[in-house]
């Protein structure tokens, strides 16, 4: 009898171990994903707040980021997509090709040269995102991605480090270990040599190319790094991070940071057109600041959606995707 009741209880432990391995895996899995921060269970219906925003039919199941070279000619990355605009947001059509590629971050250099980036993948045009190719990265995490020059780039693994290309993302080498410091290896260049990058509300920087990385502040806030964040360097003293607790701005090249614009969240994004006039994504709402980040206003909120991403030409003339499927324009 004794035996066969240690028997039950050895099994019922194997099985919360297995149930707890399990969690913790999956658990790990969609922390590694661009995804929205929407709870599971639907709020009450919300409806969006678009001010001088224009909302566009739906396109997608899922978008992931938007991308427009001029007033005209924009590209979309969808769950499982490329799409392309030729009337500034209004109509979008497939990109032939690209029916398997599932993007989540892109970036042009100029109005023919860009790239586009998954977990596994580096897609780039030279026609302007009408025909793609894909390169393999060099792990199964990409996060983010930079390209410096059409032959200059860097991208985050989540769980290892941050890789740098010098051939147009052909191959690519490990410039900063991860290895326990993790995860996400948030990061952002001004150019070829000098860079920063912030890891688990640590920041260090650059200034030979990856080659060595400088401490330079610790503990900037409380949050866990977890999720999708993104960091912007105006100049080599003015920067901004998206965290856990809102938007950190430094002014002494990331020496000293301070929170100017307070939200809990696991999205944010910055971007900046210069050292006073930018916006911000947090989850759903769209902010936007003319004074460095001091005072922000709300440009835009969606009531059932979250933003995935936004691209401005200038502060009157941009986009922004949702994981809803829909892009937005704004229009003044």
């Amino acid at each position: 009898m004794l035996y066969f009741t240690g028997f039950i209880l050895n099994n019922m432990l194997i099985n919360i171990r297995r149930f707890l391995l399990f969690t913790l895996t999956i658990s790990f899995y969609f922390s590694c994903s661009k995804s929205d921060s929407s709870p599971s269970v639907t709020p009450p219906a919300e409806v969006d707040t678009l001010n001088s925003w224009i909302k566009g039919n739906r396109i997608a199941s899922e978008l992931e980021d938007v991308w427009f070279m001029d007033n005209k000619n924009g590209i979309a990355a969808s769950s499982t997509s490329l799409m392309s605009s030729s009337d500034s947001g209004n109509n979008w059509t497939v990109i032939a090709g690209t029916n398997s590629f599932g993007m989540i971050n892109i970036q042009f250099l100029d109005g023919l040269l860009g790239f586009c980036q998954s977990t596994t993948q580096l897609g780039r045009t030279y026609d302007g995102g009408k025909t793609w190719k894909l390169k393999p990265l060099a792990s199964g995490y990409g996060y983010t991605f930079q390209f410096i020059t059409p032959a200059l780039g860097f991208y985050n693994d989540f769980s290892k480090g941050i890789y740098k290309t010098v051939d147009s993302g052909n191959t690519w080498k490990l410039v900063l270990d991860g290895s326990g410091k993790g995860p996400n290896f948030i990061f952002d260049f001004l150019d070829s040599l000098t860079g920063f990058t912030m890891i688990n509300a640590n920041c260090s920087k650059t200034i030979d190319g990856a080659v060595t990385w400088q401490p330079l502040a610790t503990s900037i806030t409380s949050g866990n790094f977890g999720n999708y964040f993104r960091m912007q360097f105006i100049d080599t003293l003015t920067g901004y991070c998206g965290t856990p607790d809102g938007l950190f701005k430094t002014s002494d090249g990331g020496k000293t940071w301070n929170n100017k614009l307070v939200r809990a969240t696991t999205f944010m994004i910055p971007d900046f057109m210069d050292a006073s006039h930018g916006y911000c994504i947090a989850a759903n709402t769209l902010y936007r600041t003319d004074d460095g980040g001091n005072n922000w206003t709300i440009s835009c909120k969606m009531g059932q959606d979250d933003f995935s991403g936004m691209h401005f030409l200038d502060m009157n003339t941009g986009w922004a995707s949702t994981f809803g499927g829909y892009v937005l324009r704004l229009h003044p």
